[in-house]
């Protein structure tokens, strides 16, 4: 399952190859906070620190996407 993580303390273009669960924001907020987990299920998720880098300044401005291919076919069934 896809992850976006959105923090001025992200780090830039960071791809992790670390599959979470949809209860992966759970594992951070009960680390930050000293809590026992809900479930069984959130305890096995990662806690998410390579994602973030608190020692550097938080970004100012966001970053800007890269363009995007906007002219060619479009399918909705199948890959080109």
């Amino acid at each position: 399952m896809p992850l976006l993580v959105v923090s001025p303390f992200t780090k830039r273009n960071y791809v992790s190859h670390t599959t979470p669960d949809t209860t992966a924001i759970l594992k951070p907020i009960e680390t930050r906070f000293n809590l026992t987990a809900l479930t069984k299920r959130d305890a096995a998720q990662m806690d998410m620190p390579e994602f973030f880098n608190f020692n550097a300044r938080p970004w100012v401005t966001q970053p800007t996407p890269q363009a995007q291919v906007t002219k060619g076919a479009c399918y909705a069934d199948h890959l080109p």
